[in-house]
């Protein structure tokens, strides 16, 4: 049988456990901007992994800030992996968070280059030069006519 004692001592331990457990987690936030212009960059994902490459959180950048934030994390080492369109994957790996801790974490990502903005190497142009004589012909001798033409109006 249970008796008044046992239940005060029964509900102080659960009390404790329960804070204890909830004072256990940790929160990551940061910003995500671009290398180039140090802008914030207003759109992006967030993804937290454990020691097992396994994504445990996820949270969409969705505000002009460039802000983050995850909350609730439990005490371990993490992968964090940024993605944005139009900029390379960033990836911080294996850093500690630790209990009731508020870890800040801001990345820089890369733009992406395109096939449009890479430097393209020269080609050689093939020029005929019998056809840009010919052009030069016909010009010439098109402005001529003209020129005759307005004398002749002229008189």
């Amino acid at each position: 049988m249970i008796n008044s004692n046992h239940l005060f001592f029964l509900s102080i331990f659960m009390m404790g456990t329960v804070m204890f457990g909830f004072g256990q987690t940790a929160e990551l936030s940061g910003y995500v901007k671009t290398k180039s212009s140090d802008q914030e960059i207003t759109i992006a994902t967030v993804s937290l992994l454990n020691q097992q490459n396994e994504i445990v959180y996820t949270v969409k950048v969705n505000n002009e800030f460039g802000e983050y934030r995850i909350d609730s994390i439990t005490h371990g080492n993490y992968t964090l992996l940024v993605s944005a369109k139009g900029f390379k994957t960033r990836r911080i790996t294996d850093f500690a968070i630790r209990a009731e801790h508020r870890l800040v974490k801001n990345v820089v990502l890369n733009a992406e280059f395109s096939r449009f903005s890479e430097k393209k190497e020269k080609v050689p142009v093939e020029v005929d030069y019998e056809e840009k004589e010919r052009m030069i012909q016909y010009v010439m001798y098109s402005s001529l006519a003209l020129v005759l033409v307005a004398v002749l109006v002229n008189q």
